[in-house]
């Protein structure tokens, strides 16, 4: 009898998926560090309302990459710039949207409603909706009774509305100015042109988009939520 051992080629190990989606935040009222995924209401050690704290954290992150364009720039040249920029925008739109989304979720968790009744208002009256900041209106008026110019003043939204709706050709048409986003914006920008968008564009859209989620989470949840 023989017997023979060939070695095989050991396997890369891969880190866990949570790690890289594991948001690590300090309580800002007791101190106390811990781990989350995705948005934080109440922290585990004092139960004080985080959420508004932890969405800054996430804007943040943009920050950060905002700040590292000169460098990016001069080691990767001016289009990874501009995409780097597309992609800052397309996160401040999904924090926006995923603020919201939350808030509501709690909101009518509140009132008593069924997950699965709180799933089908989602789905039936929100959609996507929070991408856009008139639907965005449209909802908060129609649907639950605030009305964001209580709160917000006119150029904020709609300065902020605006910055959102560049997402649109970036995500639908590889950033060209289409007809649908000249109606939306009533924009004088040539069709066919390619959008750009600036640095300034990000850092006030992030300023707007808090100001919008601070007026709403105050009005759904009190003034000590």
């Amino acid at each position: 009898m023989e017997m023979s051992y060939k070695p095989g080629t050991s396997q890369r190990v891969r880190l866990p998926i949570e790690d890289e989606l594991r948001r690590d935040i300090v309580c800002p009222h007791c101190g106390i560090d811990h781990s989350v995924y995705g948005l934080a209401t109440w922290c585990a050690g004092c139960g004080k309302d985080i959420f508004l704290y932890h969405v800054e954290t996430e804007q943040n992150v943009i920050k950060v990459m905002l700040n590292d364009l000169d460098r990016r720039y001069e080691v990767l040249g001016p289009r990874v710039v501009a995409k780097d920029l597309e992609n800052c925008l397309e996160d401040a739109v999904s924090i926006f949207e995923a603020a919201l989304k939350a808030m509501v979720i709690r909101y009518y968790g509140g009132q008593g409603k069924s997950k699965e009744e709180i799933e089908e208002i989602l789905k039936k009256k929100i959609g996507n909706c929070f991408q856009a900041i008139a639907r965005t209106q449209d909802f908060f008026r129609e649907v639950l009774t605030i009305d964001l110019s209580d709160g917000v003043e006119a150029k904020v939204i709609d300065t902020l509305s605006t910055t959102f709706e560049m997402r649109h050709p970036i995500t639908h048409n590889l950033g060209v100015v289409d007809r649908k986003y000249i109606e939306r914006v009533q924009s004088s920008e040539q069709e066919g042109k390619e959008i750009r968008v600036t640095k300034e564009n990000i850092e006030v859209a992030i300023r707007n988009s808090l100001e919008v989620i601070k007026f709403l989470h105050k009005k759904l949840f009190g003034e000590g939520a």
